[in-house]
């Protein structure tokens, strides 16, 4: 087979491949490819694909320059930004902030070519324009950073504080109100229904800010043995009115798979899981304080299917809630974050990232990194971005190529078979 089938194959069948029970994106998404120009326009096109795969196929069936395709482009740094203070860091993206915005930027003729047109991501971002204004905070964990279990209930004060905190601001006229808080993944790692303290503490978190806030927790099931991981939107009046259940659970990191065959071998480790987390299917965007809002928790952003059927049934936004706690001193943190600046760019929408620890950010629809805050210490990031509501091509027929690559994949294995077979009858 030639490197063309070899290609396709791996960008194809690789990519799409599954172990039943075993929930893993393995060489589902480019990671090292954000930042390049090409790529940036296929992303939009095809999806995550496979680099080597898209990239052959670039080079062996598409030979057209690329178009004014109408990416995002925002500064670097936000040109208006406050100085911020110890708990708060302040970034002004478009309409609220006169000087900065996010535009749009025509280049014809340059990078490499794409598989399927992009269009535009949306109207020019322009003053006047719909938007939404998040405050994502990052409570940070004590000690190491890398076990939020031993500290739970510091790290949820951490988050009730810094929203208190922020509320103050707002009321000294030293911050602008959000319209949501958003807070990362096992923000609380206990049950906050069956958990007085914490309930208490997130209603005065969410009645201070008053508005809805986010709270990434750890809810217990109908069984004894299951456990779910939801972000719950919890309103100022302490109710809350939506949730979403993390679609894709860590395989060996909150549930067991073949736990019953496991148990045979008495491995000491599989212990430290007691609970098997149980995934969630929901697809309709979260409703928070009138914005449809596709939400992620941490894996999931691994996934095509976890954010693409939120933004086709309307979501203007994402919000990834992450807590990356165990991976601290690791490049996990940076992999992750280039995960979730692939699906801003693929889905042509802002991206809030909220973390317990880092890496908590604000993403463009082109997949610059608007924003983002310093990992290991407690801050906010007070980010006002647009609403969009264009579907890039990848959003409306990525998994048809990614089907129709598999396809093209498993023909030329079995090609590939047939010649030769029939090179060792002769």
């Amino acid at each position: 087979m030639d490197s063309s089938g070899l290609a396709v194959v791996d960008g194809g069948v690789v990519g799409g491949c599954r172990v039943r029970h075993v929930d893993m994106a393995t060489g589902r998404v480019p990671l090292d490819s954000v930042g390049l120009d090409g790529d940036r326009h296929s992303a939009r096109g095809v999806g995550a694909l496979g680099r080597r795969g898209r990239h052959e196929l670039h080079r062996r069936l598409v030979r057209q320059p690329r178009g004014r395709g109408g990416a995002w482009h925002s500064p670097s740094r936000p040109c208006c930004s406050r100085r911020p203070s110890p708990t708060c860091s302040h970034a002004y993206l478009g309409g609220r902030c006169p000087s900065i915005g996010l535009r749009r930027a025509h280049r014809a003729g340059c990078g490499r070519p794409s598989l399927l047109p992009a269009p535009s991501t949306g109207p020019d971002w322009q003053q006047g324009e719909e938007s939404v204004r998040a405050a994502a905070v990052q409570g940070d964990v004590p000690g190491a950073g890398n076990d939020v279990v031993a500290v739970h209930r510091q790290v949820t004060a951490n988050h009730v504080e810094a929203t208190t905190n922020l509320a103050q601001q707002i009321r000294e006229r030293q911050a602008q109100q959000p319209d949501f808080v958003l807070w990362p993944e096992n923000s609380t790692a206990v049950d906050p229904f069956r958990d007085e303290r914490t309930r208490l503490g997130i209603d005065r978190a969410s009645s201070a800010i008053g508005v809805p806030v986010v709270v990434g927790a750890i809810v217990d099931g109908d069984r004894p043995d299951e456990v779910l991981n939801q972000g719950l939107v919890w309103n100022e009046q302490g109710v809350v009115t939506e949730r979403y259940t993390k679609r894709h659970p860590v395989p060996f990191g909150e549930y067991i798979p073949f736990r019953k065959q496991l148990a045979g071998l008495q491995i000491g480790r599989l212990d430290m899981i007691p609970r098997d987390m149980t995934p969630g299917s929901r697809t309709k965007p979260l409703d928070i304080a009138g914005t449809k809002v596709a939400d992620l928790i941490c894996f999931d952003v691994a996934f095509d299917d976890s954010v693409t059927a939120q933004v086709r049934r309307g979501a203007e936004l994402v919000t990834v809630q992450t807590s990356n706690a165990s991976f601290t001193g690791t490049a996990q943190l940076e992999q992750q974050f280039a995960i979730t600046r692939f699906r801003a760019l693929e889905t042509g929408r802002t991206v809030v990232v909220a973390s317990t620890n880092g890496i908590s950010g604000a993403i463009g629809p082109d997949g610059e990194v608007l924003a983002r805050l310093e990992p290991r210490t407690t801050a906010v990031l007070e980010v006002t971005v647009p609403l969009l509501d264009r579907q890039t091509n990848a959003v409306r027929f990525g998994a048809l190529v990614k089907n129709l690559i598999g396809l093209i994949g498993i023909g030329a294995m079995v090609a590939a078979g047939l010649r030769l077979r029939r090179g060792e009858s002769t």
